[in-house]
């Protein structure tokens, strides 16, 4: 695995890591995956749920705040179309993440009652993991 910091000049452009990461990525994947690897952040946490219809929620952390983003639809498209940077992600501090998933969870329609119970005990873990 490379390792892009964030502002790493690539080709004479300052890139954030996203922005970096998307550039050097071959193959078809127009989108960015919940539990992707880009380089410059750690990935705190991930939640793919469903098939034909799906919603996700992945988080990353830069060393300093969490970046995170939400996403749902069907077939016709993946996860993270929208987000060609950091800018297009939400992002704060550890209780801004909990605060995000929780609502996430809530509101998502696979998950069960009990992934809905434990939905803050898990990105509580996941942040504690990533803070090591």
């Amino acid at each position: 695995m490379s390792n892009i910091e964030r502002d790493t000049a690539l080709s004479g452009e300052i890139m954030d890591p996203v922005q970096a990461h998307r550039k050097l990525r071959t193959g078809f994947a127009s989108g960015l995956e919940p539990d992707e690897v880009i380089p410059g952040l750690s990935n705190v946490f991930s939640k793919d749920e469903g098939s034909y219809e799906w919603e996700c929620f992945g988080a990353w952390h830069d060393g300093h705040r969490y970046h995170w983003f939400s996403d749902s639809g069907c077939s016709c498209y993946g996860p993270g179309q929208d987000i060609d940077s950091l800018s297009d992600m939400e992002n704060g501090d550890a209780d801004a993440l909990i605060r995000a998933y929780k609502k996430w969870a809530t509101d998502s329609y696979f998950l069960g009652g009990n992934d809905k119970v434990e939905a803050e005990a898990h990105i509580r873990a996941a942040i504690r993991a990533a803070r090591q």
